[in-house]
């Protein structure tokens, strides 16, 4: 009896050590490394004021080639070239759909810059925890982002999660802060509050989440509030790009505005197969000849 006593002893001594096993979280980046991201942004809007009652939905994706050109003192240059956009929209009844693999495809208005990111290129260099130390692109890619209400820096921080400097075991947070621009209604700021759920081999996954001040956004008739956000990640400490990640957002107007407003914004991003060439495709462009 005794014996067995002093080996339960020893396992619930050991069973809080375990528990403590620390990981050091660093995005260890390899020269050469390509991969292709699917990025899509599915947003509703619901609008109310007197008899108004307008309802709007979106949802536009994208897919980039990733490729990381070389590390140096742990800073990883990398580029992400866009390779095609669709994009489906709905304004009350009114719906449009744009795939740049069309030929002769046209997107709505409010998405007219569409097209113009289309063959682009966003150069970017990342350290090790994932901080952006530099973010680049031409002119038409930046004006075209901040018409449809993004920005070149804010929407490539938004893209890689921050790792925490110092070892975390599972269930440790750490924090860090963001911008998101709303195009011509301001941005709000948020508190990601990041929760180390479990680490496999290279891969870890992370939960968020957010606490949003909305003071910066400015709408005539309502003052927007964050009902819910948060954020999930799978991520690859091996190249720096997530494998998967989720963000959602539910906004609305305070309960005394003129204007009720609800907006549900979600942003995936996931690793995907090289997409195959056009099976419409002239047989000069499917080759690269």
């Amino acid at each position: 009896m005794l014996r067995i006593l002093a080996v339960l002893s020893l396992a619930l001594v050991l069973v809080p050590l375990t528990a403590q096993e620390k990981h050091t979280l660093r995005y260890t980046f390899r020269p050469d490394h390509v991969c292709w991201l699917e990025e899509t942004l599915d947003m509703t809007q619901e609008v109310k004021r007197g008899e108004m009652d307008m309802k709007a939905t979106q949802v536009t994706t994208s897919w980039a080639e990733s490729k990381t050109s070389e590390v140096k003192d742990g800073v990883a240059a990398m580029a992400r070239r866009y390779a095609r956009v669709t994009a489906v929209s709905d304004m009350n009844g009114q719906e449009s759909q744009y795939d740049s693999d069309v030929a002769g495809s046209k997107p709505s208005p409010m998405l007219a810059g569409l097209p113009e990111i289309v063959g682009k290129s966003v150069a970017l260099r990342v350290d090790t925890l994932g901080k952006v130390v530099e973010v680049s692109a031409d002119d038409t890619m930046k004006k075209t982002l901040e018409k449809l209400g993004s920005s070149l820096q804010e929407g490539t921080e938004m893209s890689i999660l921050s790792l925490p400097k110092d070892p975390v075991a599972i269930g440790d947070t750490w924090t860090s802060e963001q911008k998101f621009p709303m195009g011509p209604a301001g941005a709000m700021m948020g508190k990601l509050t990041h929760k180390l759920v479990g680490v496999k081999g290279k891969v870890a996954t992370i939960e968020s989440k957010m606490e949003l001040d909305m003071s910066g956004v400015k709408i005539p008739g309502a003052t927007l509030v964050a009902e819910a956000a948060s954020c999930a990640f799978e991520i690859s400490l091996d190249d720096g790009v997530p494998l998967s990640a989720r963000t959602e957002m539910v906004l609305k107007s305070a309960a005394d505005s003129p204007m009720q407003i609800k907006m549900t914004i979600r942003n995936t991003t996931k690793q995907v197969p090289a997409p195959a060439p056009k099976k419409d495709a002239p047989k000069e462009a499917a080759t690269g000849k």
